[in-house]
């Protein structure tokens, strides 16, 4: 019984290696996306299209990349600042006494 089910998940596990793309390929084509094998221009013109198109996507993914680390700074100086006014007031509270 056990060995069925053990034979049943290396099939099945054999099965779904078939079916991924190799690292070779997945590596090869990762920073050239529109030069993946799995897609086919009629054109040249085509191909510039889909590069431009790859290029704009990543463009922005990086500007959304670079705001949110921007907003994550602005946040963590603004925390600092208060943190910083804390301490502040509480010494000035300290000396008061």
């Amino acid at each position: 019984m056990l060995s069925m089910i053990v034979s049943r998940e290396v099939e099945a596990q054999l099965e779904n290696l078939w079916n991924k793309p190799s690292n070779g390929t997945t590596n090869a084509h990762h920073k050239l996306p529109w030069q993946n094998p799995s897609m086919i221009y009629n054109s040249a013109v085509e191909e510039k299209l889909a590069r431009r198109h790859f290029e704009e996507q990543a463009a922005a993914e990086n500007r959304a990349l670079a705001a949110g680390k921007a907003a994550v700074q602005d946040r963590e100086a603004s925390v600092e600042a208060a943190l910083a006014r804390t301490a502040l007031a509480e010494q000035m509270s300290v000396q008061d006494e």
